[in-house]
């Protein structure tokens, strides 16, 4: 008996909700209402179902359906500004927000603005690798604008904190030191320019060590000519902006066949660094260890 009853109520109500859709429009101007009620979204559907409703017109002016109306991708530039204030600064939502305001921006000055928000968003989240392009071209297309030295620091500080361990490959450290040079020769660059030049030691110290841990493996493999190349390459183009490698380099040319120029020099001892486990953040820090040193001096020590 139930069953019967829901098969006639459930045709009944149907008809019911729209009686309307099929009736001709009364008025121009209902017609037209209806249709911009159906702009996006939900309105696409439900419009397609219910066509111009009582009950379907009083959903589409309720605040639910205004809510819901227009997706991320069909905001304005305005509406998405507004929209931004609802989240918190450099979160997830803030940070995709910026990026899709940025694609929208015709403006040179409110573009500059939003790339810089969009590249110290992208660093608190921890995403530095695009943190540093971001900030990379902030300074190349802004050149003259007064955040530039802050944007081209932050991009060296992100390129240092992707660099990698001595025993692994060094083009981000090499880039680093690119963009480290690049701001150093900006000589209206004072106030992060003491930090710079510590990055730049610091990622000379970690190239020489990679030196020098491919040295260790030429000696072994009895290929002095590439042994002697690379320690060629060390003083002329390195060394001088990592002084306090000198005696890790010396160390390794005392092993050469001959004993290299500074081995005879009793009275320079080599300085070595103990490795440790917290070596990756001492290179971090300037500290920098350095694991062929220990293990050449553990050799002459045999020796």
């Amino acid at each position: 008996m139930r069953l019967s009853a829901l098969c006639y109520l459930v045709p009944a109500v149907y008809l019911f909700c729209v009686s309307d859709m099929y009736a001709p429009p009364r008025m121009p101007s209902r017609a037209a209402e209806g249709s911009k009620a159906r702009q996006s979204g939900w309105g696409n559907t439900l419009g397609s179902w219910f066509g111009d409703s009582k009950w379907f017109k009083k959903l589409s002016e309720s605040k639910l359906f205004k809510s819901t109306r227009k997706t991320f991708r069909d905001m304005s530039f305005d509406e998405l500004k507004v929209a931004r204030t609802h989240h918190k600064v450099h979160s997830d939502t803030h940070v995709k927000y910026t990026e899709r305001m940025l694609t929208l921006c015709d403006e040179a000055a409110a573009r500059a603005e939003l790339l810089l928000e969009l590249a110290d968003g992208m660093r608190v989240l921890g995403k530095l690798d695009i943190a540093a392009a971001r900030y990379t071209e902030f300074s190349q297309f802004y050149p003259g604008h007064a955040k530039t030295e802050y944007a081209l620091y932050r991009a060296i500080d992100c390129s240092f904190k992707r660099t990698k361990s001595f025993d692994r490959d060094q083009t981000r450290t090499m880039d680093t030191v690119e963009l480290a040079n690049t701001f150093l020769e900006r000589q209206a660059f004072a106030t992060y320019r003491s930090d710079v030049e510590q990055v730049r030691t610091a990622c000379y110290e970690r190239l020489i060590a990679s030196e020098l841990n491919v040295c260790d493996f030429y000696l072994k493999a009895n290929k002095m000519h590439a042994v002697e190349r690379r320690l060629e390459t060390v003083r002329t183009t390195m060394l001088k902006f990592a002084p306090e490698m000198e005696k890790e380099v010396a160390l390794m040319e005392g092993r050469l066949p001959g004993g290299g120029e500074l081995s005879t020099d009793v009275s320079r001892s080599p300085l070595i660094r103990v490795a440790t486990g917290k070596k990756d953040q001492e290179l971090k820090e300037r500290a920098v260890g350095t694991d062929t040193a220990v293990k050449v001096a553990q050799a002459t020590q045999r020796k």
